[in-house]
C-alpha cells in the first residue's frame, strides 16, 4: 500500500522489491535453522531474528523513497 499508493511505485517495481525479499527470508531460513540444530540455541535465535524485526518496524512511517522503504523491508525480513 505504501510502495503503489503513496510513493506511486509501479507493479514492476514492486516486483523488484519483493523478490530479493522473499530470496533473503528463504535463504536466512536455512541457514538460521542449521545454526539453532547444530548448536541448540534456540531461544537466543528467536530473539536474533525477531528483535531487530520488531525495531526496525519502527522506521516504516520515516520511510519517504522507495529505497528507504526497500532497506526498512530488507531489515524487517532479515529477521524472519
Amino acid at each position: 500500500m505504501l510502495l503503489a499508493g503513496t510513493l506511486g511505485a509501479g507493479a514492476l517495481t514492486i516486483g523488484l522489491i519483493e523478490g530479493p525479499e522473499e530470496a533473503l527470508v528463504l535463504i536466512s531460513k536455512v541457514f538460521s535453522g542449521y545454526l539453532s540444530d547444530a548448536l541448540g540455541w534456540r531461544e537466543p535465535m528467536v530473539l536474533v531474528g525477531y528483535g531487530p524485526a520488531a525495531a526496525v518496524k519502527a522506521l516504516f512511517p520515516l520511510a519517504d523513497s522507495i529505497a528507504s522503504v526497500t532497506t526498512t523491508r530488507l531489515l524487517d525480513r532479515l529477521g524472519k
